[in-house]
């Protein structure tokens, strides 16, 4: 290591884990160089139960336990210092967590289901832990999760498959990729259960909090009442101008509404203001809606694709592909 930090960070950059991990036990000097960076990508192979990722899963668990379990008992000890004088009070310091010195290194993490299963509650002996936190009660794996997501302030998501309303998600680990996950999401591919359809504000919280999304894909199928009309007519009107200022590529692959107002697709066109590419799939009746959506709100669309997206092909009836290229720009592919 030199003593350089911006050259040994670029030197730390181009090496794998495997590497970093042998730089770290050169000795103490290259130990704090390197440590950091080992932080930077939180990845295991999920699809494994190899001994050594089963190894990781534990000591990454172990590392997040200890650390909620720390910080938990400092604020115990923090209040009960509460009554004493300034003095008294400085002299009792808490060590720096290990996700407050290291979580600003992480840049990427497991998708919010892996942390959860990797958290999940686990028989561990009380002896395993430090003596200070042994009395503390166990915090169940979305307190961990949460607990990691709010000491982690610059880890990004560059892809995320959703299924919104799967039955097993419950409304508080919603909240949770809503507050710590959505805004940080580049792709998201958003999918609803075929026998549950999704409820419209649901869909329109959950997309309103990606602020930093560049591509959307989606399968949904919209359930809508009239009963629900004017609860969101206020709010829509409120969010009319919102504009996703990333989003280029916009990917309708199968997308349905039965329901006779369709309010949610004016709203999802108005936010695609920078769209660059089109991807249209299966869209059932929002043909007319689609098009008009692309000439009143999307100036930026030079690119369209329709029926065949990847290895899949959709049918579009000729009537369907006329309607959306009646009134075709120029700058269209």
């Amino acid at each position: 290591m030199l003593d350089i930090p911006e050259l040994n960070k670029l030197i730390c950059q181009q090496l794998n884990k495997h590497d970093l991990t042998q730089c770290a036990r050169v000795n103490k000097k290259w130990h704090g160089n390197v440590i950091p960076h080992l932080w930077r990508d939180i990845n295991f192979k999920w699809d494994r139960e190899e001994n050594t990722q089963v190894r990781q899963k534990k000591a990454f668990r172990r590392v997040v336990l200890e650390d909620y379990l720390m910080e938990q008992q400092q604020q115990q000890q923090g209040e009960e210092h509460s009554s004493m004088d300034q003095h008294t009070q400085g002299q009792s310091s808490f060590s720096l967590s290990t996700l407050k010195k290291y979580g600003p290194w992480i840049q990427t993490l497991p998708t919010p289901e892996h942390l959860l299963l990797c958290f999940n509650p686990q028989r561990v002996s009380t002896r395993s832990l430090r003596s200070s936190t042994r009395q503390v009660i166990e915090p169940t794996a979305l307190e961990l999760v949460r607990h990691l997501y709010q000491h982690c302030p610059f880890f990004q998501v560059p892809m995320l498959p959703l299924s919104t309303i799967e039955e097993h998600i419950s409304d508080d680990i919603l909240k949770t990729i809503e507050e710590f996950v959505l805004p940080r999401v580049h792709t998201l591919v958003l999918t609803t259960h075929p026998h549950n359809r999704s409820e419209l504000w649901r869909l329109q919280y959950m997309l309103d909090r990606c602020s930093s999304i560049v591509e959307l894909y989606l399968n949904i199928d919209i359930s809508y009442t009239e009963d629900e009309k004017n609860d969101n007519e206020e709010e829509q009107q409120q969010e009319e101008h919102k504009v996703w200022p990333k989003l280029k590529i916009l990917s309708l692959r199968k997308c349905y509404d039965k329901s006779q107002a369709k309010v949610f697709w004016p709203w999802l066109w108005k936010r695609c203001g920078h769209v660059e590419g089109l991807e249209v799939g299966e869209i059932g009746g929002l043909v007319q809606s689609l098009a008009d959506g692309m000439l009143d709100h999307m100036p930026k669309l030079s690119d369209i694709t329709l029926g065949r997206l990847y290895w899949t092909h959709y049918d579009l009836t000729d009537k369907a592909v006329a309607t959306l290229l009646s009134d075709s720009r120029k700058e269209w592919k």
